[in-house]
């Protein structure tokens, strides 16, 4: 009876994580169409142009969407042992998407190298950092794992 209880919770907070997840999925598309697309069109600028810098934040999303699950399975998997190195990775992910949606809106103040707008490129180097950091954390926990087996 306790089994299929807990069953059934587990069920229940899998569904609300399932919502949480589609609920910030939606946001995010809101945010990247809004920003992304509506204030980054610009009417001066061929069409090709327009629709190569709309598409960072669209392939960003791509991105977000199963890290957000892998995130969820990482809380899972080992005790959560590998949920830093997914949370790295997501929180790289967003930084990217804020920093290709800023560049989009604002890319001639980019371009003519105005302040604040020439610090997007900080942004985009902290994601960097964070992804390596995010492997190099992966590849740690790897390590201690097969030196466990070793001895065991």
């Amino acid at each position: 009876v306790e089994i299929r209880a807990s069953k059934a919770s587990l069920k229940g907070i899998n569904q609300y994580i399932q919502f949480l997840i589609g609920l910030i999925m939606a946001m995010l598309v809101l945010a990247v169409v809004y920003f992304g697309v509506f204030l980054a069109y610009k009417s001066s600028e061929p069409i090709l142009n327009n629709l190569v810098v709309m598409g960072y934040g669209f392939g960003d999303l791509l991105l977000i969407a199963p890290t957000l699950y892998v995130l969820k399975m990482a809380v899972d998997f080992r005790g959560g042992k590998l949920f830093l190195s997914w949370a790295l990775v997501l929180i790289a992910l967003l930084l990217n998407l804020t920093a290709d949606v800023s560049f989009a809106i604002y890319r001639n103040a980019y371009t003519q190298g105005e302040w604040p707008y020439n610090m997007i490129d900080i942004i985009w180097a902290l994601t960097y950092i964070l992804f390596a950091y995010s492997f190099y954390a992966t590849a740690s926990h790897v390590k201690e794992i097969r030196g466990k087996l070793k001895v065991a």
